[in-house]
This record gives structure tokens, sequence and C-alpha cells, in this order.
């Protein structure tokens, strides 16, 4: 990733056609957001917003309905750990 990438919000980057660098901070962004679901007990305020925005990213680099549900089906395998800490589901 590029050091402008890293330092660049997602959704600039959605509007400015730069899919392949949003891509994967839009889908950190959501991991996390599905984290702090898990360890708040409610959704956060910029949850539907950032998925809204994701979605529409990748509608843009041509990715099915289907696609885009496998890729929502893989973010809600976020969980917790027993001891409380966030994590990808094994």
């Amino acid at each position: 990733m590029s050091r402008t990438a890293s330092t660049t919000s997602p959704n600039l980057l959605l509007v400015t056609k730069r899919f392949a660098e949003a891509e994967p901070l839009m889908h950190r962004a959501l991991t996390i957001l599905v984290g702090f679901e898990a360890a708040a007990g409610h959704r956060h305020p910029s949850d539907d917003f950032t998925g809204f925005n994701y979605r529409v990213l990748l509608g843009a680099i041509g990715r099915s309905e289907s696609e885009m549900e496998a890729a929502a089906t893989r973010l809600a395998g976020v969980t917790h750990h027993e001891d409380g800490r966030g994590g990808q589901r094994a």
C-alpha cells in the first residue's frame, strides 16, 4: 500500500475512483466497526454509512451481488474471543 493510501480517508479514495487503494482501508474500517459492536453491545453510529460505501465500492469494482453478500458474511465472522478480545473467528 502506498504512503498516500495509508494516510487518506477511504471515502475520499472512493469518490476519486481510487478503488484499489480504498478497498483494503474500507474493509479494515468495517472490521473495526464489527469488533466495536461486539465489544460495546451496540452498533457504532458510522456503521450504516461505512457499510453502504463499502457496498458501493464493491459494485464499482465489478463485484456481483453474491460476492458482496459473501464479503458481508466474512465481516460478520469477526467475533469476541473468550477473554474478551476482538478477533477473527477461526
